[in-house]
């Protein structure tokens, strides 16, 4: 009888450990938690971009970062890194439990410039691969 209950109290405790796993890790879970979803759309970024005329570009030094400011307006930024021939920033906004990509950054001559708007960003941003990935972004 003794081992029975030993048994069973074991089993109970087992349980209880799994069933607050369960509901501590939920699937989707991310959508409360920025930096998980940030690591996620990273893992989704695309390794390489065409040009559409046949040509495959790299993209490398891939990185991330997710910060609170002091906005009221958006107090939680994401950013991610990247290189192609120059480095580029995608700034991202948290909003209603997800990423909203906002801007892209290029470094040139040690000065950061938004081409989000210019030809160069907007036929970047057109590229297949980025149009997919940003897809995956709210608008």
């Amino acid at each position: 009888m003794k081992t029975f209950l030993t048994i069973l109290v074991a089993a109970g405790l087992c349980y209880a450990i799994w069933n607050r796993d369960v509901l501590l890790h939920k699937p989707g879970a991310e959508a409360n938690d920025p930096t998980a979803a940030m690591e996620k759309l990273v893992v989704a970024f695309p390794r390489q971009a065409s040009d559409g005329k046949g040509k495959t570009y790299g993209l490398s030094d891939i990185s991330y970062d997710v910060k609170k400011t002091d906005s009221l307006v958006n107090p939680i930024v994401g950013v991610i890194r990247f290189y192609n021939v120059n480095d580029h920033k995608m700034i991202f906004q948290w909003k209603s439990g997800k990423w909203v990509f906002t801007r892209l950054l290029t470094s040139y001559q040690g000065r950061e410039n938004d081409i989000t708007d210019l030809p160069g960003g907007v036929e970047w941003l057109n590229r297949p691969e980025m149009r997919a990935f940003l897809a995956k972004c709210g608008p």
